[in-house]
């Protein structure tokens, strides 16, 4: 949940300061349309923060928010202003990774003398982490991105050599028995052909992300990953899919948010499960 279902001892503060903030890590919230799912998630995102000046072992931390499109990130934005957050504004990869984790340093520096209070909210859009995946994860190349930096450049080649197996696997078989692709190519080949090509792509992608989950709370990027119209998480394969799936692995909070959470079978829905509890429902 985002927040206590209850008062302890009927007190506003005795509630904060005993609420924890790392249970049930990842919900979905699944509102019909124009009920407030935005100011329900932003309320439980603001009184997290609250929950952390609380807790001294538990710091301060961000609040990542993807979005459809630049539309309902101006929207988001709105509310956010009206709650008296910040905004920083991620557009992708690159010289940008450096400004965000330069701010979430700074952030978390602040919060932690007891210098800010408020919560800063790290908006973006799918078009601009699937891009920041991309260029993360290309196998050539692959370097950390500041939405998941605990990914290792060996667990980012990875994900780039098992999406270039999907998008053309003859070449991809090619290049790893010419042995142009190394040891990690070579380990992704063999868990292809254990099935004869078959082998889940999600599932690996899915092994790939939660092992790098950082086993210390202040390890942690986030303290809450929001992922707007979540139904359009159809595939979880999918490059704005996985970069989803691996910020919020490293958070401590993943909410999915959608009034549709089933458009046309229940493929849709299992994949919203498997955001929410990896692997707990099979491949």
């Amino acid at each position: 949940y985002l927040w206590p279902r209850t008062l302890v001892n009927d007190r506003a503060d005795d509630t904060v300061e005993q609420a924890p903030l790392t249970a049930d890590r990842h919900l979905i919230l699944a509102d019909q349309m124009g009920l407030g799912k935005t100011v329900t998630t932003l309320a439980g995102a603001v009184l997290r923060r609250a929950v952390a000046a609380f807790h001294s072992r538990h710091a301060p931390k961000a609040v990542l928010v993807i979005t459809p499109n630049a539309a309902v990130m101006h929207q988001w934005s709105e509310h956010i202003d009206r709650a008296h957050g910040f905004v920083h504004v991620y557009g992708g990869g690159g010289a940008r990774d450096g400004k965000l984790k330069a701010r979430l340093e700074l952030y978390e520096k602040e919060a932690a003398r007891g210098g800010e209070v408020r919560t800063l909210f790290v908006l973006t859009t799918k078009y601009a982490v699937q891009s920041a995946a991309m260029d993360a994860c290309n196998f050539s190349a692959p370097k950390p991105c500041a939405l998941f930096p605990h990914l290792s450049r060996k667990d980012l080649m990875k994900l780039g050599l098992l999406k270039f197996a999907a998008a053309d696997a003859e070449r991809f078989l090619k290049m790893a028995e010419g042995g142009k692709l190394g040891e990690v190519g070579q380990h992704i080949a063999d868990l292809q052909l254990e099935k004869n090509g078959k082998h889940d792509e999600s599932a690996l992608i899915r092994d790939i992300i939660t092992a790098a989950r950082p086993q210390r709370d202040a390890d942690l990027v986030f303290d809450m990953v929001a992922v707007d119209e979540a139904h359009e998480i159809k595939n979880p394969a999918t490059w704005w899919a996985l970069a989803a799936a691996a910020a919020g692995n490293q958070s401590r909070r993943g909410v999915l948010i959608t009034g549709t959470p089933i458009q046309n079978n229940l493929k849709e829905l299992w994949s919203l499960f498997d955001f929410v509890f990896p692997g707990r429902l099979g491949a």
